[in-house]
C-alpha cells in the first residue's frame, strides 16, 4: 500500500514506527504491521442527541437577547464592552 494511502500517524513512544492502516480519521487504534505495534488513537466522537432531546439541548445552549432600543445604543454598548475586554 502506498504511503499516501495509509494513516501515517507516528507511535508516541517508538520513533520510526508509523500507522500503516488505511486512513481512519484518527479514531479507534493505530497499527504498524511490520513492527507488530498497536497504540490508541483519538476516541470516537460522542453522538449528539437528535429529535426533541437534541432541540432541548440546543435551546438550553442558546440565549435570547433581551435588549431593545435603537441600533445606535446597541453599537455604543458593544463598543464599550469590546474596549473593556481588550484591556
Amino acid at each position: 500500500m502506498a504511503a499516501s494511502e495509509t494513516c501515517g500517524a507516528p507511535h508516541p513512544e517508538r520513533p520510526g514506527v508509523a500507522c500503516d492502516r488505511r486512513p481512519h480519521d484518527m479514531t479507534g487504534f493505530h497499527h504498524d504491521g511490520a513492527a507488530g505495534a498497536f497504540w490508541g488513537a483519538e476516541p470516537p466522537p460522542e453522538a449528539r442527541p437528535v429529535g426533541r432531546p437534541g432541540l432541548a439541548a440546543m435551546a438550553a445552549r442558546t440565549t435570547r437577547s433581551g435588549r431593545t432600543g435603537s441600533a445606535a445604543d446597541a453599537v455604543t454598548r458593544w463598543t464599550k464592552t469590546t474596549e473593556e475586554s481588550e484591556r
